[in-house]
C-alpha cells in the first residue's frame, strides 16, 4: 500500500502542476493579461510563475488513501448534515454568560445530550467553520423545492404524478375502503 499511496502522491503532483499550468499565467502574452473563461485577468508583472512551479514540484506530497471507516452510509450521513442544516440553531443554545457560550448537543457514541461550555471566540470560530464559501448554496435552495421553482413545480410533479400513477383498482373508492382493503 505504501508503494500505491507514493506513486499516487507522484501523479497527484503532476496533474495538478499540469492543470495549474494549463489554467494559469505560464503562456502569458506580453501585456500579463489572460482571458480567462470570458473574465479579464490582470497578472502582476512580479508573479513568478516559474519559480511556484518548481517549488510546487521540488515538495513532497502526502496522498492519504484510505476506506470511509464507517463506511459509504456513515460518509453520506456526515455530509448529509452539512449540506441540509445550520451549524447550530438557536434553540441549542442554552446562555452566554462571562465570555462563555454553553450549548447542548448529541454525543454520538453514548446517544445522549450533553452541554458543552467555550468561549466566545473559540464558539465564533468553530461556527464560521461551517458558513459555506461564496457561491456555495445549501441544497435545500436547489431543485424542485427552490423558491424559484416551488410553485411551478410542485404543480408539475403534481401533474405527472396523476398521469404516470394510476391505480384502478383504487379509483372512485372512498378513503376507509381503500384503507380496509390495504390493511385487512
Amino acid at each position: 500500500m505504501a508503494v500505491f499511496m507514493r506513486v499516487s502522491a507522484v501523479l497527484s503532483r503532476a496533474k495538478f502542476g499540469c492543470g495549474l499550468t494549463r489554467n494559469s499565467a505560464a503562456e502569458l502574452p506580453t501585456s500579463h493579461t489572460r482571458t480567462v473563461e470570458q473574465k479579464q485577468l490582470n497578472i502582476p508583472e512580479h508573479f513568478q510563475w516559474n519559480r511556484i512551479k518548481n517549488v510546487l514540484y521540488k515538495t513532497s506530497w502526502n496522498v492519504n488513501i484510505e476506506k470511509p471507516m464507517a463506511g459509504i452510509q456513515a460518509v453520506v450521513k456526515y455530509l448529509g448534515g452539512y449540506t441540509n442544516r445550520v451549524a447550530i440553531s438557536n434553540s441549542r443554545i442554552t446562555s452566554v454568560e462571562n465570555r462563555k457560550v454553553y450549548f447542548r448537543y448529541k454525543d454520538r457514541k453514548r446517544l445522549v445530550s450533553k452541554t458543552m461550555q467555550l468561549n466566545t471566540m473559540e464558539f465564533i470560530r468553530r461556527f464560521m467553520l461551517h458558513v459555506l464559501p461564496h457561491n456555495f448554496y445549501k441544497i435545500r435552495y436547489y431543485g424542485i423545492l427552490s423558491s424559484a421553482n416551488s410553485k411551478t413545480k410542485k404543480e408539475q410533479i403534481a401533474a405527472l404524478m396523476e398521469t404516470c400513477v394510476p391505480i384502478p383498482e383504487y379509483e372512485g373508492l372512498s378513503a376507509i375502503e381503500v384503507y380496509s382493503l390495504l390493511t385487512g
